[in-house]
């Protein structure tokens, strides 16, 4: 009996190992899952033939064959004369989850600089906005920035002819809300912005907006974005725009 327990035992300390690797390995695939329709070596006809197999593929050579790991971490390998069809699962790219995709946005600190224009004023404003924030979930990201607004005309007098140039600047601060729609390198937002002007007789500031996000395969940080929405505040940077919304344009980089 004795003997029997220590064969055991040392049978135990050998499986151990391997056991950790199907594991680690299961959890280091990709979310490629697919299902094989394959032939049984014993079955001759196709119908008596087509017998079923889940797992994450994780080599595929077309024409020869594909080797997928399956959730009891069992390694297979399929040669691709014995394969009837390969069902394809496609992976949930929602980002209302708790799971950060590999493309999408992922968790932590993510900065942005933006480049931004008002589309509806002449002269054209421009000017840029910093944010600072942390991605929370694959689907919300909060953070605060600054805005920066500049804008220069000139006035001319019917009478002397005189003409000088005016010069308006816009100081905001805002906090900011992200919501993405999909964990992907492609990823469509909703943006809003609450805040306040820093110079005296402007006040409440909004800007609520629509874009994309678009991420780099090579980096998990690094991405361009583009926008486009309304913002408003008591006075904006004219005069006879006071108290009326702007159509805001904005592109830029986070990282």
């Amino acid at each position: 009996m004795e003997k029997v327990i220590k064969t055991l035992f040392l049978i135990c300390l050998m499986i151990m190992p391997f056991a950790g690797n199907a594991q680690n390995l299961i959890e280091e695939l990709s979310e490629d899952e697919v299902t094989i329709v394959y032939k049984n070596a014993t079955d001759q006809s196709v119908m008596k033939g087509e017998h079923k197999q889940s797992g994450r593929m994780i080599k595929y050579e077309p024409g020869k064959f594909m080797t997928i790991v399956t959730n009891q971490g069992d390694t297979i390998t399929y040669r691709q004369e014995d394969i009837y069809r390969i069902q394809r699962k496609r992976p949930y790219n929602m980002a209302f989850t708790n799971k950060f995709g590999a493309g999408g946005p992922q968790r932590g600190y993510h900065g942005e600089y933006n480049f931004e224009l008002s589309a509806r004023t002449r002269p054209v404003p421009y000017g840029f906005s910093i944010i600072q924030g942390y991605q929370i979930f694959p689907w919300l990201r909060l953070g605060a920035g600054y805005q920066f607004l500049y804008s220069s005309w000139t006035n001319e007098k019917p009478l002397s002819n005189e003409k000088n140039t005016v010069t308006s600047h816009s100081n905001i601060i805002f906090g900011d809300a992200k919501v993405f729609f999909t964990r992907t390198l492609f990823n469509p937002f909703l943006n809003l912005r609450l805040g306040s002007s820093l110079e005296k007789g402007q006040g409440f500031y909004y800007n609520i907006s629509v874009g994309c996000r678009f991420g780099l395969r090579s980096s998990k940080r690094l991405a361009f974005n583009f926008s486009m929405g309304i913002a408003h505040s008591r006075n904006t940077i004219m005069t006879d725009t006071d108290r009326k919304a702007d159509v805001m344009i904005r592109g830029g980089f986070e990282f």
